[in-house]
């Protein structure tokens, strides 16, 4: 029952072309665990290693249902939407933020996702629920300043000079000040950064 070892040959079935094999030993863990994420994590990630979103989606959400957990519900709300099922996503996702309103690691990643899709207003939302929880989260303050940037707002550089003194000498949010100095004409401070 050591989860390394049951992981590593999980690992060593999938290399082997044996899924079924890696699956089995997925749903012992959940057998030896079921009340904890791992084993349904596993599962589901075999499955997604085999394209197979159908049974993916049956492992998180199983999962789901035993232990509440914030990477089962991430990947299970990306399978949703990997599946189109879009409607029955955004469902799971307004559920899941009022069954956890301070889950600032799924709230990170709608927003990512959102930015992705290009929703500039929906992944603001995103970033500003995860402001209230934790009003100094330097990666959500960034990602506001990009936001506000794209969107040429005229708070963008405080943002991100907010986010870079709560978390100094982090690349992605000095790359964020810098292109906003930049993008406002202040060449020399951006290249300083």
């Amino acid at each position: 029952d050591l989860l390394v070892a049951q992981r590593g040959l999980a690992g060593f079935a999938l290399q082997g072309s044996k899924p079924a094999d890696a699956v089995g030993i997925a749903k012992d863990m959940q057998k030896q665990r079921p009340n904890e994420a791992v084993g349904y994590l596993l599962e589901g990630d075999i499955h997604l290693s085999q394209k197979d979103l159908a049974k993916a989606s049956v492992a998180f959400k199983t999962g789901l249902d035993k232990a509440a957990d914030a990477e089962l519900a991430i990947k299970y709300h990306g399978v949703l939407g990997a599946s189109g099922k879009k409607a029955e996503a955004d469902k799971m996702a307004t559920d899941w933020l009022k069954a956890h309103p301070k889950d600032v690691g799924f709230m990170f990643y709608l927003g990512g996702r959102a930015v992705a899709a290009g929703d500039l207003k929906g992944a603001q939302g995103f970033y500003q629920r995860m402001l209230d929880v934790q009003p100094n989260n330097a990666m959500a303050l960034n990602n506001q300043a990009w936001i506000a940037g794209q969107q040429g707002r005229p708070d963008a550089i405080a943002l991100a000079e907010k986010a870079n003194q709560i978390a100094p000498n982090q690349p992605p949010i000095m790359d964020t000040l810098a292109m906003l100095l930049s993008a406002k004409g202040e060449h020399g401070k951006a290249l300083d950064i």
